[in-house]
């Protein structure tokens, strides 16, 4: 099902995950859901309910907890913490130089 899913046959997944230590196919999709879910809430300003529904889950509740669970940080939170680190890493503008 998984291979189906990402597009490669059943044996290229397992020789993807038998490369790698302790990796199952399910901690690989995992592990790509989680990266993808990233990057949108890093660089998109959709509501985390739409994110989750783009990334096939059924339920937004689910999304937060399997977010959490894997980052120790629910989504919104995660969110918050890369726009306050953008805003404190910026380099001040131009037009506030005196």
């Amino acid at each position: 099902m998984f291979a189906k899913l990402l597009g490669v046959t059943r044996a290229r997944l397992h020789d993807a995950c038998a490369r790698s230590p302790r990796c199952t196919p399910l901690k690989l999709v995992h592990d790509r859901l989680l990266e993808e879910a990233r990057l949108r809430l890093e660089n998109t300003e959709f509501p985390v309910e739409q994110i989750a529904y783009g990334l096939g889950f059924r339920d937004p509740g689910y999304f937060n907890r399997f977010f959490k669970r894997l980052t120790g940080v629910a989504p919104g939170t995660y969110r918050q913490t890369i726009a306050t680190a953008r805003s404190t890493n910026e380099a001040p503008s131009f037009a506030a130089w005196p």
